[in-house]
């Protein structure tokens, strides 16, 4: 076979699957397919984030809409959550308007939340990490953190934890810490309960 044909098969099957991932009429066959679907186009749009992923997922008519985060620098003091609505089939993904801009920046580069608010709702673990550092009550924290240079947080939201309800628990760690430290944060107020 000479070059050029191996060329057009390459390039027809190349615009045959191009064909069947961007085409509304493909269409999704499952709740599940739609979840898939933006997850990966998300992680090839931002191949260098942290964490990618759909939070939510509803049907209307014959399309789905989709909520998807993108987030970076989860374990920071900054970390940065980007959010992005689209439907799908409908919207297609022929145009960079499927995911770009992001509909709603909820942590950006300014690393900033509640500002200006004695209280605010905390919804997600990367505003969790941030109000751990900046919100009254975290002295400690802020001690841990200067202290040492690889500080690292991690966030886990919890019903219920030694009688609290709804709280997040931001734990900063090192590998030159002898124990890390944890911010007990209540969801419904932003504010420090405790430091561990």
């Amino acid at each position: 076979m000479n070059k050029i044909a191996v060329l057009v098969i390459l390039v027809l099957l190349v615009a045959g699957a191009v064909y069947l991932i961007a085409s509304p009429k493909a269409g999704l066959k499952s709740e599940e397919d739609a979840k898939t679907f933006m997850t990966e186009y998300l992680k090839g749009k931002f191949p260098d984030a942290d964490e990618v992923g759909v939070f939510s997922i509803e049907k209307k008519g014959t399309n789905y809409q989709i909520k998807a985060r993108v987030s970076y620098g989860l374990t920071t003091e900054c970390p940065r959550r980007y959010h992005f609505l689209t439907t799908y089939p409908e919207t297609g993904i022929t145009s960079e308007a499927f995911v770009l801009p992001p509909r709603e920046t909820i942590v950006g580069e300014d690393c900033k939340i509640c500002q200006g608010k004695p209280q605010c709702l905390i919804s997600y673990e990367e505003e969790a990490i941030v109000a751990s550092h900046i919100m009254p009550g975290s002295e400690r924290i802020n001690q841990f953190i200067a202290a040492y240079s690889d500080a690292s947080a991690s966030a886990n939201f919890r019903d219920d934890y030694n009688g609290l309800k709804n709280v997040w628990l931001v734990r900063w760690n090192s590998k030159e810490a002898s124990m890390p430290v944890t911010a007990v944060i209540s969801k419904d107020s932003g504010q420090i309960l405790s430091v561990e």
